[in-house]
């Protein structure tokens, strides 16, 4: 991409900074640089109080993201979690949620997530033990 200025995060928050230090208005300096006003105050504050420190990323202190755990865990056994059958059904999934990660979701959200993880519903086959093949 030749004449094209490529410019990492933090130079991009740096002159965002730079700008509105300048004096200029803090809406239209996030919708130059394509951002929410709130992040520009965030960037702000935070160069305010540490300087170009505040201004790099943090390490994410939320809770794990539950997707990937979800998808593991439906792939693993059932019966490895204390079930007496192997299929998984969203009331056990939510009772695993809970005990494993502390997290109050509803089954819904999990249901949700499932379909976001491309996992879907599959119907148990039945095996019929009748001595009688007629019946």
């Amino acid at each position: 991409m030749k004449g094209v200025a490529v410019y990492s995060a933090i130079d991009v928050r740096l002159r965002a900074i730079e700008a509105v230090e300048r004096g200029i208005p803090k809406g239209p300096v996030a919708i130059v640089f394509g951002i929410d006003r709130s992040t520009l105050y965030r960037w702000h504050y935070n160069y305010q109080q540490e300087d170009i420190n505040g201004l790099y990323r943090q390490d994410g202190s939320g809770r794990p993201k539950l997707l990937n755990e979800l998808r593991s865990t439906v792939l693993s056994s059932a019966i490895s979690y204390g079930f007496k059958s192997d299929i998984w059904i969203v009331s056990r999934l939510h009772r695993v949620i809970i005990e494993k990660f502390c997290v109050h979701v509803s089954n819904l959200t999990i249901w949700q997530r499932l379909v976001d993880a491309g996992l879907t519903v599959q119907k148990q086959e039945r095996e019929y033990y009748e001595a009688n093949e007629e019946v």
